[in-house]
């Protein structure tokens, strides 16, 4: 029996892209999404590191204490944003430096802007895609998953991971220019 055809839909873009760096904006928004849910998830089961604090043990000189500087300043903010500080422009920075550190981890190489540089398209684009997300919609009932591994597999492909688990669906979200 054949399958059905799939309805065709009109979708209209809710954030169109503000940045010419698709790939930086959809990796600081998975980090940005993953705070989100530990946020209205408090019961989440996250990873003792970021991506980003495991390349840092990559890098050497003066990138190595730039990543840490990077890793510890988001830290904090991550904590403050637990503890109920407004979304600001700082945790959109370190969103957007750990993207940078996350493609060192993944590549093998410095990012193109070598210096973690960030724009301020990347914080507007960053901005309006956080904030056109219902955020209700992501509240687990028993379970919540924050950036899961697959064990030996995920060793054997570099690194594999999804974005997370809720109440035993995983989910990878992307974004598109």
């Amino acid at each position: 029996m054949p399958l059905p055809r799939p309805q065709s839909r009109s979708w209209s873009m809710a954030a169109p892209p503000l940045s010419p760096r698709p790939q930086l904006i959809g990796t600081a928004f998975d980090y940005l999404l993953r705070f989100h849910l530990r946020l209205l998830n408090s019961f989440s089961e996250e990873r003792e590191s970021w991506i980003a604090e495991s390349a840092v043990r990559k890098l050497e000189g003066n990138f190595h204490d730039r990543g840490q500087d990077i890793c510890a300043k988001a830290r904090r903010r991550y904590e403050l944003f637990l503890k109920g500080a407004p979304l600001n422009d700082d945790l959109l920075i370190s969103a957007l430096q750990l993207a940078q550190l996350d493609f060192i981890f993944r590549s093998g190489q410095l990012p193109p802007m070598g210096d973690f540089a960030v724009f301020e398209e990347d914080i507007a684009d960053l901005r309006q895609l956080v904030e056109v997300c219902d955020w209700s919609q992501w509240r687990a009932s028993h379970s919540c998953r924050l950036n899961p591994t697959f064990g030996i597999a995920s060793t054997i492909v570099n690194g594999a991971d999804a974005d997370f688990q809720i109440d035993g669906t995983l989910y990878e979200l992307k974004t598109v220019r």
